[in-house]
């Protein structure tokens, strides 16, 4: 029986475009807890960052996975920080300013604590960079331009390229992993690479979540759509693909279910819900 649902958010529980979860899954979510199933994110995104998707409600920050495994929280504590060595994210830096087409993206908590937007570009200007994030298939993403590093602990970084072209993506892709080892890059969606310590990912990050909880990971269902999400799916027995995920991500998955915008998460989470947390994927939404 499953015990702890967890999430992907963007392009997942959050279609491409849309700036919060449905109404539909919001009350999924209520209905998982009041079953005594926990549901938590499993995202790339820091847990400030995600709270406007859930109406503010802060409890949907209090336990999950975030900045890809680099901070893991329990009951809304930190259990967990491995943050990016400062250097080498200055190093990323000097790489995309080197570079008429790419930018780096940095969260700052403190940016949001003032009331400014979290995230910094570095390497491209304002105008430059609105272009991409505009981007029907990305996130709207508020940000100043940045002149230095946050002094903060620094947990959520992205390399953009902003030309969105494959063949240039994927060259710049090997250059910057040839160039920086100490980081791996994974695709959360088109032309963006999220930076992790080597090694480090959502996968590793649940088996840290998995014990404090005393729960087995063969209790545990994940919704992915995307790159980030395959070292997650590979530990994950119940591992979900939405209907708009990678190639990648279907072939990882072990159940295959409908497109996010089509509420395919909150279809699996109530039936999850009604049948105490015995997994029977709805016919409607499942593309098995």
């Amino acid at each position: 029986m499953i015990k702890l649902v967890l999430s992907d958010m963007d392009g997942t529980l959050v279609p491409f475009g849309h700036s919060s979860v449905s109404r539909r899954t919001l009350s999924a979510i209520a209905e998982l807890r009041d079953a005594g199933i926990e549901f938590g994110p499993a995202s790339g995104r820091e847990p400030f960052d995600l709270m406007g998707y859930f109406d503010n409600d802060q409890t949907m920050g209090d336990t999950g996975i975030f900045a890809n495994g680099k901070l893991v929280r329990l009951d809304g504590k930190d259990i967990f920080r491995l943050p990016l060595e400062r250097a080498g994210v200055q190093a990323l830096v000097d790489f995309s300013a080197r570079r008429d087409d790419l930018a780096t993206l940095v969260c700052s908590r403190e940016q949001a604590r003032r009331g400014l937007p979290a995230f910094q570009v570095f390497g491209a200007t304002r105008e430059r960079f609105a272009k991409y994030a505009d981007d029907p298939e990305t996130l709207s993403i508020p940000m100043t331009v940045g002149e230095e590093l946050p002094a903060e602990d620094i947990l959520t970084v992205d390399l953009i390229c902003l030309s969105r072209d494959p063949a240039r993506f994927a060259k710049v892709r090997d250059e910057v992993e040839a160039e920086l080892p100490q980081f791996d890059f994974v695709s959360p969606g088109p032309g963006c690479l999220d930076v992790l310590p080597h090694g480090w990912n959502k996968g590793t990050a649940v088996e840290v979540l998995s014990d404090a909880m005393g729960v087995d990971v063969e209790q545990i269902a994940f919704f992915g759509d995307s790159e980030n999400d395959l070292a997650l799916m590979a530990r994950v027995p119940n591992s979900f693909c939405v209907g708009n995920g990678t190639e990648d991500a279907q072939r990882a998955a072990r159940y295959h279910i409908g497109d996010s915008a089509d509420d395919s998460v909150a279809i699996v989470m109530e039936s999850l819900a009604k049948n105490h947390g015995r997994i029977v994927v709805p016919p409607e939404t499942s593309r098995d």
